[in-house]
């Protein structure tokens, strides 16, 4: 991969086996983590149904009228 300057931060452009392997379209956020000092992991962010159907998979019931909000979940 190579780094590309991207106004004022970086961007690595994403080879096509990796985006298809993760089944990335356009505007799909990712989670990057630093697993070491050369090394890093790179998954695709679980839209809202594919947690809550997680969820439910997990046998974890979620309160009555449970509605997912990502402001909320994430306000600090």
């Amino acid at each position: 991969m190579k780094v590309f300057r991207f106004g004022r931060g970086l961007a690595i452009r994403v080879p096509a086996a990796v985006a298809d392997e993760l089944k990335l379209k356009a505007r799909d956020n990712l989670d990057i983590r630093v697993t070491g000092p050369d090394h890093f992991t790179v998954m695709r962010e679980m839209t809202r149904e594919e947690a809550i159907a997680r969820l439910r998979i997990a046998g974890h019931p979620l309160p009555p009228g449970f509605k997912f909000n990502r402001d909320a979940a994430n306000a600090r």
